[in-house]
């Protein structure tokens, strides 16, 4: 903004018009229709970007990213024109803080206002808003400065001209600006104690202008609120929604996994009796093993211990009378008795029931 050609033409007349002691903004109070806490410490850090602001004549304040993209076009949109800038800021702590500087106009009808009582002032600056309060440094944008009439009043009541002329500054002035210089950097020093979590070179902020329309403000601030609102909801519902598809999918999963398991322990089941059949119903199979709750136990070991089991009854069939011809023989007449269980009467060559 220091590079606009009006303030570049501002700077180059500033012997034209004397300067003017304003108050610009009162400050630990809540300001405008939102009760905003304007809090001195947010306004300690940038105390010297006011000189670099442009005054506005206008009725009501720029939009702030309008004037910054095109200020010409913003300034005829509301009719308004640069009459001057602030010299000298800096934050009074002396009875209630409040933020002071010099206000130099290049327009005479301007001195004309303040004569008369006629001009009052509004401040423009951008900084973040937390719990109805200013949660981090400013960033000044501009200053107002409109006729005042009935309906048409500052927000801060306590800000204005001072209608008196600046000396220059003696060596008093200097020692208060060199306490002011201490007193910022003690300012800074206790916001980062007391809110470490404050980015005091922070760039994104919000904007704030005391002269703008109440109303219109609240609106669209309501609205931006209800679109946040609808729009947190919608992403909440989104989110359910697709936790709920999870569930459902890991529930079918478990489902298919859990009939697949009893598949396998049917499909098991009946295999494990197939090869017992098979095995209890092979001839070389001592009845024996097979007699009333012995087969239980045989078909433990069957299933548990096969390889052992298998080895055992080779080793009987290996150890019966008269070698391999006479298992053969053995084999061959123990057919007549295969459901005969006991011992082998010699005697009557038959077996015997215990």
């Amino acid at each position: 903004m220091a590079d606009d050609p009006e303030l570049q033409h501002f700077s180059n007349a500033e012997h034209l018009n004397s300067k003017h002691d304003t108050l610009l903004q009162t400050l630990n109070r809540r300001v405008g229709p939102k009760k905003t806490f304007y809090d001195a410490r947010c306004f300690a850090q940038t105390v010297d970007a006011w000189a670099t602001v442009p005054v506005i004549y206008a009725k009501d304040h720029p939009d702030m990213s309008a004037y910054d993209s095109d200020p010409a076009v913003e300034l005829a949109r509301i009719n308004g024109r640069i009459v001057g800038k602030v010299e000298n800021p800096k934050l009074s702590t002396t009875g209630h803080p409040r933020l002071l500087g010099d206000t130099r106009f290049n327009d005479a009808s301007m001195d004309a206002k303040i004569a008369a009582g006629e001009l009052s002032l509004s401040t423009g600056f951008r900084a973040p808003v937390r719990d109805g309060a200013l949660a981090g440094p400013v960033r000044p944008h501009h200053v107002l400065v409109f006729e005042e009439t009935e309906s048409d009043q500052p927000w801060d009541q306590g800000a204005g001209f001072l209608n008196k002329e600046t000396k220059d500054m003696g060596d008093e002035q200097k020692d208060e600006k060199k306490q002011a210089k201490g007193l910022f950097g003690f300012l800074r020093k206790k916001i980062k104690e007391e809110y470490p979590d404050i980015d005091l070179d922070r760039t994104g902020a919000d904007d704030h202008a005391a002269g703008d329309k109440p109303e219109e403000s609240k609106d669209k601030e309501q609205e931006d609120m209800n679109a946040n609102d609808q729009a947190g909801k919608a992403e909440i519902e989104r989110l359910q929604a697709e936790l709920n598809k999870r569930d459902e999918a890991i529930m079918a999963r478990d489902a298919e996994l859990q009939d697949l398991k009893n598949k396998a322990d049917v499909l098991e089941k009946e295999r494990k009796e197939a090869a017992w059949n098979e095995f209890k119903n092979k001839a070389w199979v001592p009845k024996g093993y097979l007699h009333k709750d012995k087969e239980a136990e045989t078909r433990q070991r069957f299933e548990n211990d096969r390889a052992a089991l298998f080895e055992e009854l080779l080793n009987k069939k290996d150890a019966a009378p008269g070698g391999e011809d006479g298992a053969e023989q053995v084999a061959h007449q123990n057919k007549q008795a295969a459901t005969t269980v006991g011992r082998w009467d010699a005697k009557k060559g038959e077996y015997v029931e215990e």
